[in-house]
């Protein structure tokens, strides 16, 4: 024998309703959270024009070269080495990258009177991950579109995959074997 139906009603509705509605709630929060469009916090580097001076370190000897510390860069590479970190985007993965030795610094002093610091590791074949006074930043980003078509402009290589810290490394030696070192 068949049992009549029942209505579902007082706190059994409720119960029911709200599963329901939990349900929905957790079907739908990845389809919302996905359409949020999240701005990337980009690097805040100077302007050729806001830079004092350059001083440039690099701790050659864990890759088999010299050490370079202290050199005073000339205001004709400014542009050369902030087009060799930008664009970059806050990024927790080249913060876990840090944990490597670092490779080089990049003292920036600008005609206000602040000081910016820039330290790079080598994190192989990817894209640069550096600090920009102690917050990681990876040049390039997840939302930075031409990355691939990007290395002729720094390095002058079209390769799509490089180690850009070496790439780096090499355009700060380049420019340091010019320089004069600070006294």
């Amino acid at each position: 024998m068949r049992r009549p139906y029942v209505p579902i009603t007082g706190w059994h509705r409720l119960v029911v309703v709200s599963a329901v509605a939990g349900v929905v709630v957790l079907a739908l929060t990845p389809l919302l959270c996905r359409c949020r469009v999240r701005k990337p916090r980009l690097a805040a580097l100077p302007t050729p024009r806001d830079v004092e001076s350059m001083e440039i370190s690099l701790w050659g000897e864990q890759i088999g070269r010299k050490d370079l510390i202290g050199y005073r860069v000339s205001d004709r590479d400014f542009s050369t080495i902030l087009r060799c970190l930008s664009p970059a985007e806050y990024s927790e993965g080249a913060g876990k990258m840090m944990d490597f030795p670092p490779l080089g610094k990049v003292l920036i002093s600008l005609r206000d009177g602040r000081e910016r610091q820039v330290v790079f590791v080598d994190a192989g074949k990817n894209p640069l991950c550096f600090t920009l006074d102690g917050v990681p930043y990876l040049r390039g980003g997840k939302s930075y579109l031409r990355y691939s078509e990007d290395h002729r402009d720094p390095y002058g290589l079209p390769y799509e995959h490089l180690d850009e810290a070496m790439c780096l490394v090499d355009k700060l030696t380049e420019i340091s074997v010019a320089g004069e070192p600070r006294r």
